[in-house]
Order: structure tokens, then C-alpha cells, then sequence
């Protein structure tokens, strides 16, 4: 899996802020707000995936 940094609207009317989205996630909506926030969450599909393979 891969981390994309996108940016979405933010507090300021035309101001972006960056979020990070894991790429191939089944909740492909799902942005978070720090680099380590989605890497966690990569961290936690490989396992399920590790798990599901068993």
C-alpha cells in the first residue's frame, strides 16, 4: 500500500490544508490529518490482511 498526500478545504475559505489518504483502503474516503496517522492505519490493513490469509 502507498500514502497519498492530497489537501482538502481547510479552516480559512481558499486556504487547503494536507491530508493523507492510505491508497487502497476499503474506506477510501477516510483522510487523516498527519503522515504517522496513516501510516498507522496502513500498519493496521496489512495486518488484517496478514491475519486473513491464515
Amino acid at each position: 500500500m502507498a500514502i497519498e498526500k492530497t489537501f482538502e478545504g481547510g479552516p480559512f475559505p481558499g486556504v487547503p490544508r494536507p491530508v493523507y489518504r492510505v491508497v487502497g483502503d476499503p474506506k477510501w474516503l477516510r483522510t487523516f490529518p498527519t503522515r504517522e496517522a496513516a501510516e498507522a492505519r496502513e500498519a493496521e490493513l496489512a495486518e488484517q490482511a496478514a491475519e486473513s490469509d491464515d
